[in-house]
């Protein structure tokens, strides 16, 4: 907002929306797969590996939410975890700053990991349950596709980030001119 663009933080969690309060950013407390809001951006971002989860149907629900919010000449661009990582996922610890980030209770099955991430900040404390399927870059591409959005680049080398522009035929289809 700072520099003239509009900012939209949108999360189920009201804790975590309390972090952008004040930021110059609008928040939405929903889930992003509920997300309907009546006007769209010149750019959507679906980061936090969400696209990965194991819920087919939560992350068509995703994609739906991104092409729904974009602008016809818009750009989305999206996070999901490497699929050779999902695939290999093994217990380890990292540290990023102050926090000490654990990968435990690790279990793997048909092309999917289940595990739980612990984040420890001096004697706080918060798990996250993780469910993420190994997309492989030509069904991660697919199901872009089958909400109108065309792959444009991959942004980094590991193929973990990737941006995606509205389909000629979502423009010819859509009778209000995205």
């Amino acid at each position: 907002m700072a520099l003239g663009h509009e900012v939209v933080g949108v999360d189920e969690s009201a804790e975590m929306l309390s972090y952008a309060r004040g930021r110059l950013v609008e928040v939405v407390e929903t889930r992003i797969e509920d997300l309907r809001l009546e006007r769209r951006f010149d750019v959507v971002v679906l980061a936090s590996h969400l696209i990965s989860t194991s819920n087919r149907a939560q992350r068509q629900a995703f994609w739906r939410c991104c092409a729904d919010h974009v602008n016809i000449t818009g750009t989305v661009i999206v996070e999901r975890y490497d699929p050779v990582w999902v695939r290999a996922a093994a217990p380890h610890r990292a540290v990023d700053g102050d926090v000490l980030i654990e990968l435990h209770d690790v279990h793997h099955g048909d092309d999917t990991l289940r595990a739980i991430v612990t984040y420890r900040v001096g004697d706080r404390e918060w798990n996250q349950r993780l469910r993420a399927a190994a997309l492989d870059d030509a069904a991660f591409l697919d199901e872009a596709r089958a909400v109108d959005l065309i792959f444009a680049s991959w942004l980094d080398a590991n193929h973990e980030w990737a941006s995606f522009t509205q389909s000629r035929s979502s423009v010819a289809a859509d009778p209000v001119g995205r």
